[in-house]
């Protein structure tokens, strides 16, 4: 059985003007607790730092993953910046 309102009750409830609209820092899109983020090992893309699989290519994010793409990353870095070195060298 549904329960019964009384119109007056309802319209004092619903419409108010003790209810307070939202305030435009309501309603900005900068979100100041956004979930930390970090590419995914395969696709790259953005995935939650807790994530144990991609939701985007379905691959699982293991800590040996997560590890070697860092690894990796510092890899390329200095291997471009001795890179670099022995290019001057030879061009000096």
């Amino acid at each position: 059985m549904a329960p019964e309102f009384d119109d007056d009750e309802f319209a004092e409830h619903e419409f108010s003007d003790d209810h307070e609209a939202p305030q435009p820092r309501d309603l900005d899109d900068a979100d100041d607790d956004e979930t930390p983020t970090e590419p995914c090992p395969n696709c790259r893309r953005e995935v939650a730092e807790f994530a144990e699989q991609c939701p985007h290519c379905g691959d699982w994010i293991t800590s040996a993953t997560r590890s070697s793409s860092r690894r990796s990353a510092s890899f390329v870095v200095i291997a471009l910046i001795v890179l670099a070195a022995f290019v001057w060298w030879l061009l000096r």
